[in-house]
């Protein structure tokens, strides 16, 4: 894994790869530990590049069963209970491939999922330009290879850097372990 420095003051970024589903689901817990009742998740990536899976591990972070959380393509909203730890708040998992006009997010109970009472996840967020808040945690997923990811973190807003920050400690904080332990191993 590797980071990736500020862009500029209103935004930071982080730059990641996953080498597989596995560590894909790993870094959506990983993620899904910072999260809190109001963020907002923005996913960008092309069919198959595994915004679903990263969803898994954020909602299980959460307390979802992973084999609960499908792609809500079909419905365009899946809602999941997060458990009792969490307060049994709404995970949002929203996607927005089948939408056409950013109006028919009005149908979809856009205000709802937007309230603050939960966390969201919204899948294809370019169908939805001018209608996303302000603050959010965006992420661009690229594929490199069958399995390999390049995931690219751009936190707009104070929530979402400090969610960011967190999360950059936490990756930051194993890589030293893993470090000392090699180093004690040789």
């Amino acid at each position: 894994m590797r980071d990736m420095p500020e862009e500029h003051a209103a935004t930071a970024s982080l730059e990641l790869i996953s080498r597989s589903v596995v560590e894909t689901v790993a870094l959506g817990r990983r993620l899904g530990a910072w999260l809190q009742p109001g963020d907002v998740v923005l996913l960008y990536a092309p069919l198959g590049a595994g915004k679903t899976h990263l969803t898994k591990g954020i909602a299980a972070a959460w307390g979802v069963d992973e084999a609960e959380v499908s792609s809500p393509t079909f419905v365009l909203v899946n809602v999941y209970e997060a458990d009792r730890a969490h307060g049994r708040r709404p995970i949002y998992h929203v996607d927005l491939y089948r939408i056409d006009a950013p109006e028919q997010l009005v149908a979809l109970g856009w205000d709802d999922v937007l309230a603050g009472d939960g966390l969201t996840i919204i899948e294809w967020a370019e169908r939805a330009e001018g209608w996303l808040p302000r603050e959010h945690l965006a992420i661009h997923i690229a594929h490199l290879g069958p399995e390999q990811r390049q995931l690219r973190f751009c936190a707009q807003g104070a929530r979402p850097r400090q969610v960011l920050e967190a999360l950059r400690a936490d990756l930051l904080r194993d890589a030293a372990r893993a470090e000392q332990q090699d180093a004690a191993g040789d």
